[in-house]
């Protein structure tokens, strides 16, 4: 690691993801923050330019960053921490973040070369209900809007592919409007940019579900029991604090998703960003995931090492999750835990970002919307020593709502 001019090593903390189109292919730009003590507004300028020197040939101020709201309906900031803040505090109360990684969107002043054209595309749906009611002609409801840039010959069937691969919003449900007008997918994007362009308004996408189309998340550590008879020694990676080497019972029947979720409760890693493999062999595949570990060769006194991917090469375990837009929020948190394999929801909790979804309130009122991560914990007893509080309220100003919530809540497959 590269040392600061007070000689203290800068150590990655975070990450960010910058999601954008260039040429018709949707494509992930990743970069580790680093606790360097500089101001924010001269961190965010070094990540735009390494941005641009990398996606390039394009200069820095003909890009700009653009942060994936962290709570629904919020505010689509432009990536600018003023003097004094980190960006990394910016990051943390403005941009939702995936896994340890924060979400950032890249817009171009130009496109990429002849033959390509740019869209504006609206997602009038990750607006909330209740947004949606106090809004007004005159001040819409917040939505998130974002750039694609699409081949000239290309037809909205591609855009619909480049929507799919940054937001998980299936093909398939998606409906593209220019004002009241429904886009086919055989329309050529070199007519419907020209379309937009004159009419200066962005493409909308809608979604065809009963109601909001969010992503079902297990989160938190605690969710399994270590079980079994067999034990085997983790080799986890620097990331992880503590001793890198722990031992930790597991099942021969259980498959390798299971050994996943038994990991990260054992770490606090994300099973979307573990790479494994046994005994110093290859990296099991996605094609394993349902192999019983006895199969995979695991066995009483195995090693198995653990290994965090990069950001843009984590895997997708969100479950779609279609929720209806008005009536009791119990039933969101009953179909979770049918999800989830709970016997007992009640035990249940759900946050939207740091927002917990209350089960006694009506969903038109709830903080749900259309690409919603959906947050799910089992909630469980937690008895702290009297100085642990103390030395927590002290000096830190209190507990922020997403370290409250992840102390009281716990999740569960």
């Amino acid at each position: 690691h590269p040392t600061t001019s007070t000689g203290v090593m800068a150590v990655p903390f975070a990450s960010v993801a910058v999601h954008y189109s260039r040429r018709g292919q949707e494509k992930v730009w990743c970069a580790d923050l680093r606790n360097d003590g500089k101001d924010g507004p001269v961190e965010a300028a070094e990540i735009l330019s390494a941005f641009a020197a990398a996606v390039g040939p394009v200069a820095a101020s003909a890009v700009s960053l653009q942060v994936l709201p962290a709570r629904p309906g919020g505010p689509q900031l432009a990536v600018k921490p003023v003097s004094g803040e980190s960006l990394a505090s910016f990051l943390q109360r403005s941009c939702r973040e995936d896994h340890g990684v924060f979400q950032l969107r890249a817009t171009f002043s130009s496109t990429s070369g002849d033959g390509c054209v740019q869209v504006r595309v609206a997602f009038p749906g990750t607006a909330t209900s209740k947004a949606a009611q106090d809004s007004s002609a005159a001040e819409p409801p917040p939505m998130i809007i974002e750039q694609f840039e699409c081949e000239a010959g290309s037809t909205v069937a591609a855009l619909k592919r480049l929507i799919q691969a940054r937001t998980n919003f299936p093909m398939g449900k998606a409906v593209i409007l220019l004002g009241c007008k429904r886009l086919h997918e055989e329309l050529l994007m070199s007519r419907v940019a020209a379309a937009a362009e004159a009419s200066g308004e962005p493409l909308q996408l809608h979604l065809a579900a009963c109601g909001a189309l969010a992503f079902l998340r297990r989160e938190g550590q605690g969710h399994r029991e270590e079980i079994g008879e067999q034990s085997l020694t983790l080799l986890l990676p620097p990331c992880v604090r503590g001793t890198r080497e722990r031992p930790m019972r597991f099942d021969l029947q259980m498959s390798l998703s299971d050994l996943r979720w038994l990991v990260q409760a054992v770490s606090g890693l994300a099973p979307a960003r573990m790479k494994l493999s046994l005994d110093g062999a290859e990296e099991f595949s996605a094609e394993d995931e349902a192999v019983t570990l006895e199969d995979l060769g695991f066995e009483d006194g195995c090693t198995l090492q653990v290994q965090q991917v990069s950001a843009d090469a984590q895997s997708d375990f969100d479950m779609p999750f279609d929720i209806p837009s008005t009536g009791p929020a119990s039933l969101v948190y009953q179909t979770a835990a049918l999800k989830l394999g709970l016997a007992d929801a009640s035990k249940l909790a759900i946050f939207a970002g740091n927002e917990l979804v209350n089960r006694d309130d009506d969903l038109s009122r709830a903080p749900i919307a259309d690409g919603v991560v959906l947050s799910a914990y089992l909630s469980w007893n937690l008895q702290l020593d009297v100085a642990v509080l103390s030395s927590a309220g002290s000096g830190q100003g209190g507990a922020s709502p997403s370290s409250s919530s992840s102390a009281a809540a716990r999740s569960e497959e």
